[in-house]
């Protein structure tokens, strides 16, 4: 072999052993991602629904994924912030609220509707594929991993009962989003701002009286121990209330990503992520809903006349929010629409 061969079988072996190297360092690239999200550590958000789930895709990437996880706010900041902190880069990933910023999201707001929800796997498969079609533009910078709901949302009192709407005139509740908020003052009470994590501090001190939130929700934020009368809707109706939650990622951070993280990463979200997240709150809602009554706590049930006076209130904020997002050029009908042949199409998929 002369000496030009000689170079040119040399050169070839470098390249292939430089090429195999870095396609090994690509393909065994590690990736740690900060979550940030507002729910306690014991709460079955955190603990039964987001700690498996990054297992998962831990356990899928053969440790390539890995999380590091902030509950409770721990990174900084307020719960209306969290979406930014995705959108620039202080965390990775986040777990929120949109309507924790009022008037933001207006298209999500469709899914908070009061008395328009059944269950939250059914809303969660449906605002999956909603948001799909129609939130793209609302989360520009962001990738959604989820959209979904929680278990249906109910009425809760510290000191009495409700049982009309007479019984709210006056009473200063707080709701978790804006559509919620006008569906109180619907029914006649007074809506009052209390961050979430200041909700037991305020039924403590008379800063509220009552509060809209899920069964789920009272033990792993001790608010079981100040509210004792619940509200529920008759039996088979539609949550009274309802919260949009996203699961959101910088967008920069994902692109980042090597392809086949990425495709797992995809594989552990969007529909069935959320899907599974809507039923376990479901689930949970059961025992939490049956520790509360085994407690003593008085559990009221409204009754037929008096919750079709509930559905006239109901209908108001709902031909409000229309009007509203008609004055936005926003197509609320459609919204609507296409929300409502959601619910329908993933009914019988949700019921148990």
């Amino acid at each position: 072999m002369n000496r030009k061969s000689l170079y040119r079988v040399v050169f070839a072996t470098v390249a292939a052993a430089a090429s195999a190297v870095f396609a090994a360092s690509s393909h065994g690239q590690e990736i740690t991602l900060k979550i940030s999200h507002f729910f306690p550590p014991t709460s079955n958000a955190h603990a039964n629904i987001l700690v498996p789930w990054t297992k998962r895709v831990e356990t899928a990437s053969n440790g390539r994924i890995k999380f590091q996880i902030y509950p409770s706010m721990q990174i900084g900041g307020t719960p209306g912030q969290l979406f930014d902190q995705a959108k620039d880069g202080v965390a990775d990933i986040v777990w929120t609220l949109p309507g924790y910023t009022p008037g933001r999201f207006p298209k999500s707001e469709v899914f908070e509707l009061p008395l328009f929800v059944q269950s939250g796997e059914q809303a969660s498969r449906a605002a999956w594929e909603y948001g799909q079609k129609h939130l793209v533009d609302e989360f520009k910078g962001v990738k959604l991993l989820s959209v979904h709901t929680h278990d249906a949302g109910l009425l809760h009192m510290a000191k009495k009962p409700i049982r009309t709407m007479e019984d709210l005139r006056g009473e200063k509740l707080r709701a978790p989003n804006r559509v919620a908020n006008k569906m109180l003052a619907a029914l006649g009470a007074s809506p009052v701002s209390v961050p979430f994590s200041a909700l037991h501090e305020g039924l403590s001190k008379g800063i509220l009286d009552g509060l809209f939130i899920t069964w789920e929700a009272l033990p792993s934020t001790k608010i079981n121990e100040t509210v004792k009368h619940h509200t529920e809707m008759p039996s088979g109706s539609p949550a009274l209330y309802t919260s949009v939650i996203v699961i959101a990622m910088n967008d920069a951070k994902y692109q980042s990503m090597p392809a086949d993280l990425r495709l797992i990463l995809d594989r552990n979200s969007g529909m069935e992520l959320g899907a599974s997240i809507g039923r376990s709150w479901d689930q949970s809602a059961l025992a939490a809903r049956q520790a509360e009554v085994g407690s003593g706590d008085k559990l009221v049930t409204l009754a037929p006349e008096e919750y079709t006076r509930w559905q006239v209130a109901a209908q108001r904020v709902t031909r409000d929010w229309v009007a509203e997002m008609k004055a936005k050029n926003i197509d609320a009908v459609t919204l609507l629409s296409d929300a409502q042949a959601g619910l329908a199409k993933y009914a019988v998929k949700a019921k148990r």
